[in-house]
């Protein structure tokens, strides 16, 4: 990784991701890229937003949030709701069952609230047309998966 790329560990069911970046180099005068893909699944919804909370209260203007989340069931068709019960089942067999369904609209109202602009909330066709289309394996972004993008808008 680049020198100015830093890896920083955050219990997020026991400290907040400002007193973590405390424990860095982070400077939170300067903007700042959080990328935070693969976690939110595993985290109860009050406890994403939690953290999304504390990295708005620390954060400079500009600086960028990155995730990945998976949507209700509800708002997914019966072939990909299956799919996602069949994801949940086995990573709850290895010990990290998925905790959070994260509504989109009011995720989008949620980061607003909080003061970040939504660049972006791309769903998995999306996902499937930009990363997937030329795969020969066939594989692909299960329907209720999403990538959001935002930017710090307002000021700490």
């Amino acid at each position: 990784m680049e020198g100015n790329v830093e890896l920083v560990a955050v219990d997020f069911e026991a400290e907040s991701v400002a007193d973590a970046l405390g424990r860095s180099s982070y400077d939170a005068t300067q903007p700042a890229v959080f990328g935070w893909m693969g976690v939110t699944y595993y985290l109860a919804e009050e406890t994403v937003y939690g953290a999304i909370a504390s990295m708005a209260s620390c954060c400079a203007r500009g600086s960028e949030l990155l995730f990945d989340y998976q949507v209700p069931r509800a708002l997914t068709d019966a072939k990909n709701a299956r799919v996602l019960r069949r994801l949940d089942w086995m990573t709850a067999k290895v010990g990290e069952p998925v905790l959070a369904e994260l509504d989109p609209l009011k995720l989008a109202t949620r980061l607003g609230e909080m003061g970040f602009e939504v660049g972006a909330d791309l769903p998995a066709d999306a996902l499937d047309r930009m990363y997937f289309a030329h795969r020969e394996s066939g594989l692909r972004v299960p329907a209720g998966m999403r990538v959001m993008h935002a930017r710090r808008i307002g000021s700490r």
